[in-house]
């Protein structure tokens, strides 16, 4: 093998190291929840156990 007289280098790599993110992008808004609360939940199999 013989030695390498240049490198390739990939610009990507070099602009993120140089300008790091520091603004992260919010997921946009759902659909708005409802004003009032859903029916409470029961997680038994038999409603008249206590």
């Amino acid at each position: 093998m013989k030695e390498a007289k240049t490198a390739i280098i990939i610009p990507p790599l070099i602009e993120s190291a140089v300008r790091p993110r520091t603004h992260i992008e919010a997921p946009p808004e759902d659909r708005a929840e409802p004003a009032a609360p859903d029916a409470p939940v029961t997680f038994r199999a038999d409603t008249n156990a206590r």
